[in-house]
This record gives structure tokens, sequence and C-alpha cells, in this order.
């Protein structure tokens, strides 16, 4: 039922994404030599592995299949890193690698005013949200989109979050960009982050009033395994960005907060117009097969927020989630 975090990428996984050229690298780095000479979908060209070479007529789904090995393989290896080890909140490092999960959308992102046709910006992909400690930004090259969505993306006119402007955070975009079109792990430029920051970035171009076209997905949980660039804040919810080897979305029920069904319209000072600002649900927390914490979300009313009298019924012990239902995400200890 309930679905910890791990680096273990299986057949069954609904993987979203993972970057050829930096897995190539990985696998340099670590010298893995176990595997046979896999073809990559989608792209003309091989992992530089020792072996055999796989046919170039070979299916996808036998390449699919031995790169998910290897991926696991070198999440094997970063686990077992005495240096740099694969690292998990909420002890999170910046430049090493993490595993992350996280409440979040995905789409394209560039500004209207000055980015040119041919622009790298426009070649990336971005996945903004929450993990249960922080607020997440990565950024990834979007033919690494696993799928035809991203043909899509790149098809249309406008980004899935378009701005007009972003002349404050162009050099940090930039420097976002070359660590997601890049195969090996470059980091963020010393000065991208000169009198700017991540949440500012965050808060300016990834904001719902700037959400004008489609997004590859939406909201919805999914893991990262991902380079750290950079932890902003030291305290309350920090900043965490980085570019990521692999995602897949989570199809199983996590630890979190979870709308349970009800919901609960009380009038105060005459406020009676019944709008999804004014009505209060019922939430509580899921973990490890339990629930707990029934409460109310508070209603926000002109007069300000507002949380009903009384608890609501908790859901029974055998009722499972429904990740559609996810609120935000709860921590979890990392053995």
């Amino acid at each position: 039922m309930f679905a910890p975090l791990k680096y273990i990428v299986t057949d069954d996984d609904d993987l979203l994404y993972y970057s050829k050229g930096k897995l190539e690298k990985l696998c340099q780095r670590f010298a893995i030599k176990e595997w046979k000479r896999v073809l990559l979908p989608g792209v003309s060209g091989s992992l530089s592995l020792a072996g055999p070479q796989v046919s170039a007529a070979c299916s996808s789904i036998i390449e699919d299949k031995e790169c998910r090995k290897i991926l696991t393989e070198v999440g094997r290896k970063l686990s077992g890193s005495a240096s740099e080890p694969l690292c998990y909140e909420p002890a999170l490092k910046q430049g090493n690698f993490a595993l992350v999960r996280a409440i979040a959308k995905c789409g394209t992102m560039w500004p209207w005013a000055g980015t040119a046709e041919d622009s790298p910006f426009k070649h990336v992909v971005w996945w903004v949200g929450q993990t249960s400690d922080s607020w997440l930004l990565a950024y990834g090259d979007i033919a690494n989109y696993m799928g035809d969505e991203w043909q899509k993306a790149m098809d249309k006119d406008k980004a899935s979050w378009w701005p007009s402007r972003a002349d404050a955070y162009i050099k940090l975009i930039k420097a976002m960009s070359e660590g997601a079109l890049s195969d090996d792990w470059v980091g963020l430029a010393p000065d991208s982050l000169c009198n700017c920051s991540v949440a500012g970035l965050r808060a300016s171009c990834f904001d719902d009033g700037v959400w004008r076209g489609p997004l590859l997905h939406e909201r919805k949980v999914v893991e990262l395994m991902l380079r750290i660039d950079c932890i902003e804040g030291t305290k309350g919810k920090k900043e965490v960005c980085g570019s990521p080897l692999w995602v897949r979305q989570v199809d199983r029920p996590v630890p979190g907060t979870y709308l349970t069904g009800e919901r609960k319209l009380e009038p105060v000072n005459g406020w009676s117009v019944a709008s999804s600002e004014n009505y209060s649900y019922a939430i509580a927390d899921w973990c490890d097969g339990t629930w707990s914490n029934p409460r109310w979300s508070p209603c926000y009313l002109p007069s300000g927020p507002f949380t009903p009298q009384g608890v609501p019924r908790l859901p029974d012990s055998n009722q499972l989630p429904q990740l559609d239902d996810i609120e935000r995400l709860l921590s979890e200890e990392i053995h």
C-alpha cells in the first residue's frame, strides 16, 4: 500500500523523464561495465558501456528495461558513495544527489519579451511544486521527457508559464537552462544569483497569474532523483533547485494530508454567498495505513480566515487515500 522512497527504478514505474546524457556521465564516473551496450530510446547514439553491442534493431521495450537497470545501478552507486552520498529530506546538501518526493506541475517557461525563436529557454522543461519540507524547482531537457507530450509543447507559440518579462532573473534562468541542457552536472554560475533569488524567480515566473499555456502534466505526486544546485534559506520552508536524472509518477498512497470528502459552509456576519472560497473542507493526515488529526481547512471570508466549529468524521481505517485528494506531503523517516 505505502510507497517508500527508493532509488530502484522498476519496469512497472511510470517513468516521466530521464536524462540520457547525464546518465552516461554517471556511468563513466562509476565505471559501470557490467551492462550491455544499450541504445537509448529516441536517440541515435549509445551509452559508452563495455560489453557486446546490442543491435540497432532491438525493440524499445528491451532498451527501456535495460536503461532502468542502469538507472538503478547508478542509484545504488550514489547511495553507497562515501564522498557524496545520496541524501534525503530533511538533510539535503547542495552539490549532492538527492531523492525527493513532491507535489508538482510540469511545463515550459520563457518570457515572451526578448525570447528569440531559437532560444535555449524553449528547450527546458520545469517541475514546480513542494516537498514535505521545501519549495522545489527542477529543470531538465524537454527532449528527455517520455512520450510525445514534449513535442506538442514545443509546437506552441506560448509557454505553460509565460511571464511578460523576467529581466531581473535572466542570468538565473540562463544558468538553470544551461544546467538542464548540458550532459554534465554544471551547477549554477557564481554570478547567477546576484541581486535575485530562487524564491523571487518562482514567485515571478511560475505563479498561477502567468500560467497561460498547456502543461506537460498537471499537479501530481512525483519522485525525482536530482543533483541539488542550490538550497536557499535557513529558516522555515527552503527553496531547493536542481537538475534531475529521472522523474517518475507516484501511483500509490504516500504520507500526506488529504481531503476526506466532506465540506461545510458556515455563514459568518451575514456572509452566506456559496463560493469555493467560503467552503471549508474536511482534511486528515494519513501515514503507514493510519488516519489521524481530522480537522476543517480554513475558509476565507471578507472578515478574514475562518474555521468551522466541531471535528469532521475520521475516515475508516481500511479506507485508502486517493492521490488526487492530497493537499500536502508529510515528512517520513528514511532508514
